[in-house]
C-alpha cells in the first residue's frame, strides 16, 4: 500500500495564519476534486501538517482535531476521502514566554523530520517506495529528500500556492513543481500511468 502525503496549509487550504477554526478555513480551488482523483489511484491520501499554533497558545490540540474532523467530513460529503490527518503541535523555540511551554520542545514529528510519516507507515502498513509528497515549502522538499535517501523512489511535488517554495529554509529541490494541488494530482496520475 502506497500513499500520497499532503501538506495542509498552502496546499489544501489558503494559508491565512493562524487557521484554528472552521469558519476561517478556506479550501484552495480544486482541492476536493484533486483528492477524488488521488483516491482513484488506490493510494492512501494522508495529511501531514505542522501546527505550531498550539505551541504558541493560540488554540488547543482539541481545536485542531475538531477542525480536521470538519475538513475530512467536508471532503467525504463531496466524494473525496482523506484517510488520516497527522499534525505536529510542537515548536522548538523555548525563549518565547507567551507560548505553551509543554509544546516548546525538540520533537521527532515537526517537519522536515519524518516522524508523522513514520507513524502513518506503522498505522497503515505503507510502502514509502513509490509514494508521493505534495507541499508548498522547503520543509516538505527536505523531508522528501530524507525519505528518498532511506527508501529510494519517493517523489516530491512543490506547489506554487502558499509559500510556493519561497520560505528559503532548506536547499532541497522537489522532483516536480506544479501550480496547485489540482495540477499536482494530474501529475501524479500521469506518473502512475507511466508506471503501469
Amino acid at each position: 500500500m502506497r500513499a500520497v502525503f499532503l501538506d495542509r496549509d498552502g496546499v489544501i487550504n489558503e494559508d491565512e495564519w493562524p487557521t484554528t477554526e472552521w469558519s476561517k478555513f478556506k479550501l484552495i480551488d480544486g482541492a476536493i476534486e484533486a483528492v477524488r482523483k488521488l483516491n482513484e489511484t488506490g493510494m492512501k491520501v494522508i495529511v501531514v501538517t505542522n501546527q505550531p499554533v498550539i505551541a504558541r497558545n493560540l488554540c488547543t490540540e482539541k481545536d485542531i482535531e475538531n477542525l480536521h474532523v470538519r475538513m475530512v467530513e467536508e471532503f467525504k460529503a463531496n466524494g473525496a476521502k482523506i484517510d488520516a490527518v497527522y499534525f505536529c503541535p510542537h515548536h522548538p523555540e523555548t525563549h518565547h514566554k507567551d507560548g505553551n511551554q509543554t509544546y516548546r520542545i525538540e520533537c521527532d514529528c515537526r517537519k522536515p523530520k519524518t516522524g508523522m510519516i513514520e507513524k502513518a507507515v506503522r498505522d497503515f502498513g505503507i510502502e514509502l517506495k513509490g509514494s508521493y509528497l505534495v507541499g508548498d515549502s522547503t520543509r516538505e522538499t527536505e523531508m522528501g529528500r530524507k525519505l528518498k535517501q532511506q527508501h529510494g523512489k519517493f517523489t516530491t511535488i512543490l506547489v506554487k500556492t502558499g509559500y510556493g517554495g519561497t520560505d528559503g529554509n532548506y536547499d532541497a529541490q522537489a522532483d516536480y513543481t506544479c501550480n496547485d494541488i489540482s495540477d499536482a494530482a494530474d501529475k501524479i496520475l500521469e506518473l502512475e500511468e507511466g508506471n503501469v
